[in-house]
């Protein structure tokens, strides 16, 4: 592991990069949420998915420069 980044609540994840599994989980979930909802466009399945990524960030308190260095 990388001296510089800090250990977040993401690492339990192990497995795949933490970032892309949280990417994978949010835009599962936003498919799912879009089909719910009858593909309605105000379902816009980009803005869901980064709604959901930003909330992921912010309960596990991982900054964002984490998450994009693990996406890398």
């Amino acid at each position: 592991m990388n001296s510089h980044l800090p250990i977040t609540k993401l690492d339990a994840i192990g497995g795949l990069p933490r970032g892309l599994t949280v990417t994978l989980v949010a835009d599962l979930a936003d498919i799912n949420i879009y089909t719910r909802a009858s593909n309605n466009p105000r379902a816009t399945q980009v803005l869901i998915a980064v709604g959901l990524v930003v909330a992921a960030l912010k309960i596990t308190d991982t900054p964002y420069r984490t998450y994009f260095e693990d996406e890398i």
